[in-house]
């Protein structure tokens, strides 16, 4: 489609708000809001549809009281394990049709509470589920080590001596991960990726499995169906 300076000045204009308000109050759209950034340089008028079709949402959301409630943070026992005040979620989805990059997503709680997220395309492609999986976990453990280091910064070390707790949806990567040993078939993975192998050895974090349909981090790699985008957003 033909460039319009205008369009693209106001598609930028719209996803910059967009981009604050996912930062900062709707971390469900982190998908949505990172799709339509993609499509920054050229925006056509089905981009500009999408972007709508976002406000529109944001719209229906002022009738729903709980978004106005101010947050409080308090333990919620079901999202962090007893000996572990941070866990982090995350998942992969691999190959998206129009680049074959795929998605990283992760979402950070500290004693239960969502503190940090992210949704972005993986630097390079990658060639298996595993290995996008992988990238994410790596992603995510990095994110812990940076969580449980801020609280070291605030003085709260005794929070920060238990490991980490980051949560996925693969197993596959998770035994790349925790295997002492290079196998086979994980030697196309980037090596930069393997520091996380030292960092469960030494008792910094700690890798779980979670099933697919308790992955709150599925909502920030793809567009879910109603029926499952709502309880996660929930």
């Amino acid at each position: 489609e033909q460039h319009c300076p205008k369009r693209e000045s106001t598609y930028r204009s719209m996803l910059g708000y967009l981009n604050h308000t996912c930062q900062f109050h709707h971390v469900e759209l982190s998908f949505a809001v990172s799709l339509a950034g993609s499509f920054m340089a050229n925006p056509s008028e089905l981009h500009m549809t999408l972007v709508r079709n976002i406000f529109q949402y944001l719209l229906g959301t002022l009738s729903n009281d709980t978004a106005h409630q101010s947050k409080i943070l308090r333990k919620d026992p079901t999202l962090f394990m007893p000996n572990s005040v941070v866990t982090v979620m995350c998942d992969a989805d691999l190959g998206a049709a129009w680049n074959h990059r795929s998605r990283t997503a992760y979402f950070g709680f500290l004693y239960g509470n969502l503190v940090g997220s992210r949704s972005r395309l993986q630097p390079a492609v990658s060639l298996s589920t595993a290995e996008a999986e992988f990238m994410a976990l790596a992603e995510a453990s990095r994110f812990a080590l940076w969580l449980k280091r801020l609280l070291i910064d605030f003085g709260l070390e005794v929070m920060a001596t238990a490991p980490a707790l980051v949560l996925g949806d693969n197993k596959s990567a998770q035994k790349i991960a925790k295997s002492p040993m290079q196998q086979k078939n994980s030697r196309h993975i980037n090596r930069r990726l393997f520091w996380i192998k030292e960092k469960i050895l030494d008792g910094t974090i700690m890798v779980q499995f979670v099933p697919t349909n308790s992955n709150i981090s599925d909502i920030g790699t793809k567009a879910l169906a109603k029926a499952k985008f709502i309880p996660f957003r929930d």
